[in-house]
């Protein structure tokens, strides 16, 4: 008793979108799968269509399987390649920037301000590209209080002693590193905050 079976082939294979040039070319080679035509001159990144008008160039491949047809009797093999258009789109473009430019005045003088900086769009997303980041960016300035006191140097040193007996006097004093803002306030010359003095030479001559 003969068996007859029929061709029997496997699921669709798809493979990577070709340039349309480079497809023709390798289909003249029988080389439908691009994995199986890169090589050191040509990488897999020139012979791949990514997107663009008029698409690429994809196959879909499959196998027989087992059993084997059964010569002169089992029905022949239905194709086992089939080639279609692909990324037939236009290309995203993604946003650019240009740089950041200098930052501006601070707003305010004291009390907290905010100082600002753009940068330019040089081109704008199209085709589902990337988005842009942000073009403005800001940060705070200028927070110390309007009305703040002054702010006093470090002692100075002690001055020589006014009498070389008899009961002299020396002195030391404090300058002003910061001066007072607004209503801030600032110790006097001659206050204890930054005027000081003491005897010295007391024995008698």
């Amino acid at each position: 008793r003969l068996e007859i079976n029929d061709c029997s082939v496997g699921s669709w294979r798809p493979q990577e979108c070709m340039d349309i040039k480079v497809a023709q070319q390798l289909e003249k080679q029988g080389i439908f799968n691009p994995q199986k035509a890169v090589t050191a001159r040509r990488p897999l990144h020139s012979i791949l269509h990514k997107c663009g008008f008029g698409g690429g160039i994809q196959w879909f491949l499959r196998g027989k399987v087992s059993p084997p047809q059964t010569p002169q009797y089992g029905a022949n093999c239905p194709p086992l390649r089939l080639k279609t258009v692909c990324n037939d789109f236009e290309c995203p473009v993604d946003c650019e920037l240009g740089d950041w430019e200098g930052w501006s005045a601070c707003s305010k003088t004291c009390d907290g301000g905010l100082k600002r900086r753009v940068r330019p769009v040089e081109v704008y997303p199209q085709n589902g590209g990337d988005a842009c980041d942000a073009t403005n960016d800001e940060q705070t300035c200028n927070a110390l209080a309007c009305d703040r006191p002054c702010l006093l140097q470090n002692w100075g040193p002690w001055r020589a002693c006014t009498r070389a007996c008899d009961r002299g006097m020396r002195w030391r004093s404090r300058k002003i590193k910061r001066a007072a803002t607004g209503d801030g306030r600032c110790p006097r010359t001659f206050s204890k905050a930054r005027y000081e003095r003491r005897v010295c030479n007391a024995q008698p001559c």
